[in-house]
């Protein structure tokens, strides 16, 4: 799209990249700690790291379920805000359903 003048906007890609490092970082710190100290010091910090995990992974789901969605680009130009969205349907379609296949009109012997 940068070829016909659009200007990517990366504001829910950085969302999702921020949420997922801050979680690593959280669980990092406390294993660290965990690591310095011993893990009867560092049990309470370690629960809080779990914790923080959690939300922050929790917070990155429905991020992607509910904002982002399925988006693929998002793009700018002369003030005017374009998103697109896949073009593969999600669900396929069902097909009608065929009659029942007549019996046999032979008699059973």
């Amino acid at each position: 799209m940068k070829s016909l003048g659009y200007l990517q906007n990366h504001t829910l890609s950085d969302i999702r990249l921020g949420l997922g490092y801050a979680a690593v970082i959280c669980c990092a710190a406390a294993a660290y700690y965990e690591y310095k100290v011993g893990f009867k010091e560092a049990k309470s910090w370690s629960m809080l790291g779990v914790g923080a995990y959690f939300l922050f992974n929790a917070g990155l789901y429905f991020w992607g379920y509910f904002i982002e969605g399925n988006t693929v680009y998002v793009g700018s130009k002369n003030g005017i805000t374009v998103s697109s969205d896949p073009l593969v349907p999600l669900f396929l379609p069902i097909p009608p359903r065929l009659p029942p296949i007549p019996s046999c009109p032979c008699p059973v012997l």
